[in-house]
C-alpha cells in the first residue's frame, strides 16, 4: 500500500515536494520535486522508469531512476499508479 504526502511552503498554492511512501516497509518509494526550470523531477527508489514495450528508457536519459514531468497532474497520476 502506498501513501502520498504533499508538502507546501509558505504562501504556495501547489506543493513543491510530493513523496510516495510504502506503508508496510515505512520507506519512500518515489519523490517528486518542483524545479525552477523544466517542471517536476521525479526520483524513484528501487524502481526505474523504463517503457516495458521496447525495453528502453522512456525519455532517453542516462539514469532510469530519474524522470522529468511537465506538470503536477502528470506527477499525481504517476504516483497514484504505483
Amino acid at each position: 500500500m502506498i501513501t502520498i504526502t504533499e508538502s507546501k511552503f509558505d504562501g504556495d498554492v501547489t506543493p513543491r515536494v510530493i513523496i510516495a511512501f510504502d506503508v508496510v516497509r515505512r520507506r519512500p518509494v518515489a519523490v517528486a520535486r518542483k524545479v525552477l526550470v523544466g517542471g517536476w523531477l521525479v526520483t524513484g527508489y528501487g524502481l526505474s522508469w523504463i517503457d516495458k514495450g521496447d525495453k528502453k528508457n522512456v525519455f532517453g536519459i542516462a539514469n532510469p531512476s530519474l524522470l522529468t514531468l511537465k506538470n503536477i497532474t502528470q506527477v499525481r497520476k504517476l504516483l497514484n499508479s504505483l
